[in-house]
């Protein structure tokens, strides 16, 4: 009944005025014409009856008490005399909520990317129990171990998939490769994929196909009802049978985003995915894995390793994906790190401007202390008024979300693999950007409240206004923080454009300028066994050999910084009994390889035509087995060996360019049957010419040489997309955070140097009528700006060397976290900018007259 009395009160307000303002006139007419017959006059009459009444505004506030939300009225109150000051001061309000904006947009886009790469939920029924497996320390296993856990009934639903397929598409005359998604038949129903149009891919389907939307609106310029058309893959027409919608992420994550869903091979190692029996725990589904792993290990015995070793169950959603991927999440980590202190710029700064303002309405919390309002009073007024700014702050920083969010969505990567990011906003956003805003509006308040209500309203009111504005101490110590906190983000930022011109002018250990890569991904029907796929890489080594302006050419398993193969496990050597754990990159590479890549013999031979069990390896590797004796002619064991190292080469970059000291170990190239990486032939190229000029004649001569297989050719200097990867949005994504925080930065030194100058304006007009030269004037302006950045700076530099050093791993060998170069230049920047932030004040200053001066307020 309350509740409804109070809400009716909200909706008829003015109407109940009214109605109670006639009745208080109606109660003091009454009485007045009682006076009145006492022998009153009339005027004397209602004086009186107004005096025994007593104040109309009391009463009717406490009237209204009875009928509404005292707390809602209050706030009411506050919000709308926060809007009025709004109106009143349109410049204040502009810069704070830019500033304010600036820095919650950018913190929260990147927040948006974050989630996107890392924990972007599969377009997937339930994703909450679905769960990633790893037996035997592998990510993936074969299909009859997939289905020997399948059968054993554990679990509801038991599929996999392999996210590194690759399949031809015949399109006329043409044969392009198709990133593919290669899964178990089951997949699209026990996973509960949603499709756009169609149907999945069934058990029972043969030679069928799930197209992408970016497949369907690309490749296929948006055909109308794709479902049952055909699509010549691996030369076989396939039907499709669905059409995945646009917001498809998959189970793999990392916006991995691949042409197309086809069955896997008999010969394809999978990703193992399970779903979770209903109302079971994590940690007692992964007891079953290890029971079921523990059976499939006597059923299936392994030479090397056992299926129920180093089991890994993980979740498809939250933070447990994070684990697994270490670097990228330390390196979305540092990127949340950096925003977080741009934002931290950004309420310092309109910390800043609020005391100011603060200092110039003191006399005026002081009238409004003196008629009565407490402390807490006016610290609720401040608070509220810090929280519209916040929030106003919010919705310009959603808003600039919007658009960078869109700007990266629409980022062509430029990588050798389908990375499609769809950074939207989603709840966690809007979660986010909440707490972004509470976060703002308590600290760019509070500072200001403080100062308020920290005031003696006696004293303040005693004072002459040009007297209020107090110690500037907490304003400069607030610009000092700002300094500090931009110098951190500036060095990280040039740090990463330095590591960004040192990976593109840096050596790999080999020949960029002078190679290229010709890949032929082969039709497995066309080359069903190993002889046959070793017949065609020969023949087409031989034919590229044959290109005028090629000076040699030789087979590869991979491709340099753009594929990477890591082995850990013992190693035992003829040199000692006891074996070794040697982490390592290896290779398959053909005669002649290291000659092609321009990579230099330490030590032995390269690869002959022919040979047995023999190996090339690093030096790396070479001082790790071999301390302090030749490599050359000693054994090696591991996996399938022995074998006899024949030579030693150089250490080069084989993944990244921040490889160091990365053992590698080179076996002769041998092709094998099977799908995935067994049906690509590789073969690196070494140019007499200019390589761009031998990229259509390679392509013709290999189209010739079997026109059903898929060929890429790039020159080396253009194929470094993925290696140059992290460098390159660093460098971008934090280059433009370092150019933000040292704007906001200046923007608040300006602040207070203007604010400054303005109080001093009697001073300085005192000092130039007292025969004060141009230069003192200067002096004083800039000593005060310089103080304040070399104080700043000081701190800056000082947690910046301690701060960057855990990023040391992104950084090739030949930069350092203490680069003298970025020491350099951030404070050089700083400098600049704090010059920028003191002229305009500076000349203000200069051009004071000293009788307007001293007649100032």
């Amino acid at each position: 009944m309350e509740f409804r009395k109070k809400f009716a009160f909200l909706r008829r307000r003015e109407e109940f005025d009214a109605g109670l303002a006639d009745e208080m006139s109606f109660h003091i007419e009454e009485r007045a014409d009682e006076l009145e017959r006492e022998g009153f006059s009339r005027a004397e009459a209602l004086r009186k009856a107004r005096i025994e009444f007593g104040p109309a505004a009391r009463l009717a506030e406490e009237t209204r008490g009875e009928w509404q939300w005292s707390w809602w009225e209050d706030l009411h109150t506050d919000l709308r005399y926060a809007a009025r000051s709004l109106v009143r001061e349109p410049g204040f309000w502009l810069v704070a909520v830019l500033s304010l904006g600036l820095g919650i947009g950018v913190n929260t886009a990147i927040f948006s990317l974050t989630m996107e790469a890392l924990l972007s939920e599969p377009s997937v029924r339930d994703a909450s129990s679905l769960a990633y497996v790893r037996l035997g320390g592998n990510s993936h296993i074969g299909l009859a171990q997939l289905q020997f856990i399948r059968d054993s009934r554990a679990f509801p639903g038991v599929a996999g998939l392999r996210e590194d397929g690759d399949i031809n598409w015949r399109n006329g005359e043409e044969t392009r490769r198709l990133f593919a998604m290669r899964v178990t038949d089951n997949l699209f129903e026990m996973a509960g994929i949603p499709l756009r149009m169609g149907r999945g891919l069934q058990p029972g389907d043969v030679d069928t196909v799930v197209i992408s939307s970016r497949m369907w609106r690309g490749k296929l310029a948006s055909i109308p009802d794709p479902v049952g058309r055909t699509l010549i893959l691996d030369g076989r027409p396939h039907r499709i049978v669905g059409l995945l919608p646009e917001s498809h992420r998959t189970l793999f994550g990392y916006g991995f985003h691949p042409d197309v869903y086809v069955l896997a091979l008999r010969a394809d190692n999978m990703q193992l995915y399970v779903r979770m029996p209903e109302g079971i725990a994590p940690e007692a589904a992964a007891g079953q894995i290890r029971a079921v792993s523990a059976a499939l290990d006597q059923a299936m015995p392994e030479r090397d390793f056992k299926y129920a070793d180093s089991v890994n169950f993980r979740m498809v959603t939250g933070l447990a994906r994070l684990v697994s991927e270490k670097s990228i999440s330390l390196f979305f980590g540092m990127l949340m790190t950096v925003v977080t202190l741009l934002l931290g710029i950004a309420c310092l700064n309109v910390s800043g401007l609020l005391l100011a303002r603060a200092s110039s309405r003191v006399q005026e919390f002081a009238v409004r202390a003196s008629l009565g309002a407490g402390r807490g009073r006016l610290v609720r007024q401040m608070l509220t008024e810090s929280l519209l700014l916040a929030l106003l702050g919010t919705a310009a920083g959603l808003l600039l979300n919007l658009v960078l969010t869109r700007l990266i969505s629409g980022v062509d990567l430029q990588l050798p693999v389908p990375i499609v990011l769809r950074v939207e906003p989603d709840w966690r956003l809007l979660a986010y950007a909440s707490a972004v805003a509470t976060f703002c509006a308590v600290v760019v308040g509070l500072l200001s409240a403080w100062r308020v209500a920290g005031a003696n309203a006696g004293d303040t009111l005693k004072q002459g206004e040009h007297q209020v504005g107090g110690k500037l101490a907490l304003r400069r110590g607030l610009v000092i923080a700002q300094v500090a906190v931009s110098v951190v983000v500036l060095t990280t930022a040039v740090l990463f454009a330095r590591n960004l011109t040192e990976s593109v002018n840096a050596s790999p250990g080999f020949d960029l300028d002078h190679t290229l890569y010709v890949s032929l991904r082969l039709v497995p029907e066309n080359y069903p066994d190993a002889v046959s796929r070793q017949a065609l890489a020969e023949r087409a080594v031989a034919a590229i050999s044959q290109v005028p302006g090629v000076v040699s050419a030789a087979s590869s398993r991979m491709i340099p910084l753009n594929d990477d193969s890591t082995y850990g496990g013992s190693v035992r050597t003829s040199a000692s009994p006891d074996p070794k754990s040697i982490k390592r990159h290896v290779n398959h590479v053909g005669p002649g390889y290291f000659r092609t890549m321009g990579v230099p013999l330490v030590a032995g031979r390269e690869f002959q035509e022919r040979g047995e069990n023999e190996v090339i390896v690093n030096d790396t590797f070479a001082r790790a087995a071999f301390p302090g004796i030749s490599a050359v002619g000693q054994t090696v064991e591991y996996g399938g060996g022995p074998y006899t190292i024949v030579g030693v080469v150089k250490e080069s970059k084989y993944a990244w360019m921040n490889d160091r000291n990365r053992a590698a170990v080179f076996e002769r190239f041998r092709m094998t049957p099977g799908g995935g990486r067994n049906s690509i032939v590789n073969i690196m190229v070494r140019a007499g010419v200019d390589p761009e000029t031998l990229v259509r004649p390679l392509l013709q001569s290999m189209t010739r040489l079997d026109g059903s297989s898929a060929v890429e050719v790039k020159p080396m200097r253009r194929a470094m997309g993925m290696a140059l990867l992290p460098s390159r949005i660093g460098a971008v994504l934090l280059g433009f955070m370092g150019l933000l925080g040292l704007a906001l930065t200046g923007i608040g030194l300006y602040g207070l140097m203007a604010y400054s100058v303005a109080r001093r304006i009697r001073e300085i007009g005192l000092r130039i009528a007292l025969g004060a030269a141009p230069g003192r004037v200067l002096r004083l302006v800039f000593g005060e700006g310089a103080w304040m950045v070399g104080v700043g700076l000081a701190l800056g530099l000082a947690a910046s060397y301690f701060a960057t050093r855990p990023l040391a791993a992104y950084f090739v060998e030949q930069l350092s976290t203490a680069d003298p170069f970025t020491y350099i230049l951030v404070p050089a920047l700083m400098a600049v900018t704090g010059w920028l932030a003191c002229a305009r004040p500076a000349r203000r200053a200069l051009r004071v007259e000293p009788m307007e001066a001293l007649r100032y307020e």
